[in-house]
């Protein structure tokens, strides 16, 4: 019957959840640089007509930008424990399987 169901390698899960994590650290590293770089900016677009209705569209963009990365670092961070508590959850599923046969078997 073996290939009737799935395995999970829980080995690679593990190994695989730090990639997660430093993309994570990696994107909010950037999105730091971004946001710092562009208050270092200031408003150059000035405060005549033009400067306003750039302002008017800039500003609502830079905003959800700014929240989507946090999303996604937020995302690929959850990402990292989910992949982590997966493994261990069918390590410790595992375990207790095989206990049981023992103890049945007994």
């Amino acid at each position: 019957m073996a290939g009737d169901g799935f395995d999970i390698d829980t080995d690679q899960l593990k190994s695989a959840a730090p990639t997660f994590h430093r993309e994570s650290a990696a994107l909010e590293q950037a999105t730091a640089k971004l946001r710092h770089t562009l208050d270092g900016l200031g408003e150059p677009w000035g405060g005549d007509e033009q400067g306003k209705k750039f302002e008017h569209a800039y500003a609502p963009h830079r905003t959800q930008i700014e929240k989507a990365a946090a999303a996604l670092t937020k995302g690929l961070s959850s990402i990292t424990k989910a992949m982590n508590d997966m493994a261990a959850n069918h390590d410790e599923a595992d375990q207790s399987a095989k206990s049981g046969f023992k103890d049945g078997g007994s």
